[in-house]
């Protein structure tokens, strides 16, 4: 009976001290403050992946052009360095899947890697259903994160940190700020030291959650208790589907999820979307921005809608 008795109190004081602490957090929290990245958006971003990979050669100068051409509003990209230093524009560590040369990236020079054709392994269908190889040949390489900032000045640019490497994450810092880039740029990484590390030197640029940044939210913002967090990031940027072990594959991006992000003034961004669907889903969702490989298709839905939402307006006054 004793023993119960100060288990019991135990309980109790943990109770109260739980309770303390969540009305500080609740009665000090204030959302982040909106940066320059997000400022006077009204729709939701259209956000070329890789460039719109499924349009033009991923990763490429055709692609980024292309995208700036048809009018989206940022463009998504990956970053390697290679062996002498140069920051490159490609998603895999190697050279292999999209270009006709082989071996990795952090081995080879820069002017090794522009003599490639990232045009060579970019397929098409024809009409008559044969597969074909249109850029192969029409000069494009891979470029350096510095081509895409000099060639397009004014686009916003979600930029992943591909290596587990802090080097990069200083050469990124200091390449943003060359070219006057910190206000137009969300860097984002699967790995923690180079994010963590980046935020400390470059405090004016915006950055994406981390994984571990993620889950602390999602479990959080399943109880309810989003106001408990004090965010070191600026955005998300997730799947439009998850998995954990023990429940398995679930729908991440919901209402529930948004409007907690929304408390915290945490833009989410989700990627890689590409069916019709799911792309219309998230713009009727209100996500800040869409990630897709057809951005040309994203900005034709995105501009159905916005008509529908205008005749919808008119029609109530």
């Amino acid at each position: 009976m004793k023993l119960f008795r100060i288990l019991l109190r135990i309980i109790v004081t943990l109770a109260v001290v739980c309770v303390v602490v969540y009305l500080y957090f609740a009665m000090t929290f204030q959302p982040l403050q909106t940066i320059p990245y997000y400022q006077n958006q009204v729709l939701t971003q259209v956000i070329a992946h890789q460039g719109g990979l499924g349009e033009r050669p991923a990763n490429t100068m055709l692609a980024f052009d292309w995208a700036e051409e048809i009018g989206v509003d940022a463009f998504e990209l990956d970053v390697h360095m290679t062996h002498d230093g140069v920051l490159v524009v490609i998603h895999d560590d190697t050279v292999n899947r999209t270009t006709d040369g082989s071996g990795p990236i952090r081995e080879m020079n820069y002017s090794q890697i522009k003599e490639l054709d990232a045009g060579y392994t970019f397929e098409a269908v024809s009409e008559s259903g044969e597969v074909e190889f249109p850029y192969r040949g029409q000069g494009a390489t891979i470029p350096t994160l510095e081509e895409v900032l000099t060639q397009h000045p004014s686009m916003r640019i979600l930029l992943e940190i591909k290596p587990d490497d802090i080097q990069v994450a200083e050469a990124v810092c200091q390449i943003l700020r060359t070219h006057e880039a910190t206000e137009r740029v969300i860097v984002s990484s699967f790995h923690g030291n180079p994010i963590r590390h980046f935020r400390t030197i470059c405090p004016e640029v915006g950055t994406s959650a981390t994984e571990n940044e993620v889950m602390l939210f999602f479990l959080l913002n399943r109880l309810g208790l989003e106001r408990l967090l004090r965010p070191a990031y600026n955005s998300f940027a997730l799947p439009l589907d998850a998995s954990l072990p023990l429940i398995g594959e679930f729908q991440l991006i919901t209402d529930r999820l948004v409007r907690g992000a929304s408390l915290l003034n945490v833009p989410v961004e989700v990627w890689t979307v590409n069916e019709d669907d799911e792309l219309r889903y998230l713009l009727n969702l209100g996500v800040s921005g869409i990630i897709t490989d057809y951005p040309t298709k994203l900005l034709a839905f995105r501009s159905e809608l916005a008509s529908r939402s205008e005749l919808v307006s008119a029609g109530t006054e």
